[in-house]
């Protein structure tokens, strides 16, 4: 838990995150269905991310609008849905970058991103592995 809890409070784009293997040992898949989703005439993007244990711990996507100098830093909701009992997780989150064309005035980008992130366990997380083979 102490290694968790270091690497969330070093999470930064400069510090290497650890494979999600070292972190969540009984991690067997980490799905990730990310819906972009902007104010003005694009069509929304979804994207799906399938991480398996080799996965860097990692979750910061930059804001699909050319040019935005933002991105949505998944890092703490996801670290703390692996940390948890629950194994689904979906949340909403703003960019707070800045559009080309609003760097004069510093208005916000209003990009937003919807996610849903699953997480599936080879081993029952709660159970050591030494019972759960019965």
């Amino acid at each position: 838990m102490a290694n968790r809890n270091n690497y969330l409070a070093k999470a930064d784009p400069v510090h290497k995150a650890p494979a999600l293997r070292t972190l969540f040992p009984s991690l067997k898949e980490l799905r990730l269905d990310l819906e972009f989703v902007s104010d003005d005439t694009r069509p929304s993007s979804s994207h799906v991310h399938i991480l398996h244990p080799a996965a860097s711990a990692s979750f910061r996507y930059p804001c699909p609008v050319g040019g935005c100098t933002g991105s949505f830093k998944l890092d703490v909701p996801i670290m703390r849905l692996l940390q948890g009992s629950q194994s689904r997780l979906t949340d909403e989150a703003t960019c707070g970058g800045v559009r080309p064309q609003d760097r004069n005035t510093g208005k916000p980008c209003p990009s937003r991103l919807i996610y849903k992130a699953e997480a599936t366990y080879g081993v029952e997380r709660n159970v050591p592995a030494r019972l759960s083979r019965v």
